[in-house]
């Protein structure tokens, strides 16, 4: 156990889940909740959250230092540990696959099987976590001897590939919908820019390239840190990856802001201007909120 490391590690873990946090409860408190959102907007950031505090659980139980902490924590961090990046991971492709039916909606009048305002979206991806959670606890439960505390005592895990698998399986497959989604979407609001204002307008500001470009950035920072990290545990026998593995998780808690933060936000952050910005969106008329983004 190196304690600099540990450190290190937690310390990153908590800027991740409290940014999470901070942003989620900030869209929620006026100006910022009069800002319309897509809804797994919400989602991606909620996952993110209880990402971190998966990794986190031994931190929180102050279990990082002992031989072997107590099995049935173990067990319940090695199972979600895997399940939570497979939230994580969904709920950034799914939101991709919102954002291209809202562009498509938006830009082109789509109204086919399925709307970018569905509530099976968001449920979908939920009902998956439960049930990979489901499958590693009866895996590991099956087989207790796999559920172990990591060379670096950052968290519990299993000791052969099987959860690691299963997020790399996963990865790929939400990375590849993501990606061709944004594309897709890409090419629309590219074709379409000479109308973007308009469609902005239209959308109330929930189709924008600014839209786009955080999904894209925060979407494929996300899939792929994850998957490399996936990638790089199944070719170290060894399983000794601390520093990698602080470098995911600041890489990951990088993306928290990347997509969490907008004007909205921020406008709600800097409430001592607030009389300020209320004239600029009075004078901006037909009813749109100066300077409002939101993803």
């Amino acid at each position: 156990m190196v304690v600099d490391q540990v450190i290190a590690f937690n310390a990153v873990e908590c800027l991740g889940l409290v940014g999470a946090l901070v942003i989620l409860i900030t869209s929620v408190l006026p100006p910022a909740r009069s800002t319309p959102r897509l809804s797994m907007w919400y989602m991606v950031l909620a996952s993110s959250g209880f990402y971190n505090l998966a990794m986190l659980l031994l931190a929180i139980a102050r279990a990082q230092s002992g031989p072997q902490p107590n099995f049935t924590l173990c067990l319940a961090q090695s199972a979600l540990i895997y399940s939570a990046p497979i939230w994580l991971m969904g709920s950034v492709c799914t939101f991709a696959f919102q954002l291209h039916l809202a562009v498509l909606y938006y830009a082109k009048h789509y109204t086919g099987w399925i709307s970018h305002e569905s509530p099976w979206l968001p449920a979908w991806i939920v009902a998956l976590f439960f049930a990979v959670t489901v499958m590693l606890l009866i895996i590991a439960g099956a087989n207790p001897e796999i559920v172990r505390l990591n060379e670096e005592h950052f968290y519990c895990h299993f000791t052969n590939h099987i959860g690691t698998i299963t997020v790399t399986v996963f990865g790929v497959l939400f990375a590849v919908v993501a990606v061709t989604c944004e594309v897709k979407s890409g090419m629309i609001l590219y074709r379409s820019r000479k109308s973007s204002s308009d469609l902005h307008r239209a959308s109330n500001g929930r189709v924008s390239f600014g839209v786009f470009l955080r999904l894209a950035g925060f979407s494929l920072n996300s899939i792929l840190s994850v998957t490399l990290c996936a990638l790089f545990v199944l070719s170290n026998e060894n399983n000794s990856f601390g520093y990698f593995n602080i470098f995911v998780a600041l890489v990951g808690s990088a993306d928290v802001p990347l997509l969490g933060l907008n004007n909205s936000i921020i406008r709600t952050w800097m409430f001592w201007r607030k009389r300020t910005e209320t004239v600029e969106t009075v004078e901006a008329g037909h009813g749109e909120k100066a300077g409002a983004s939101t993803v």
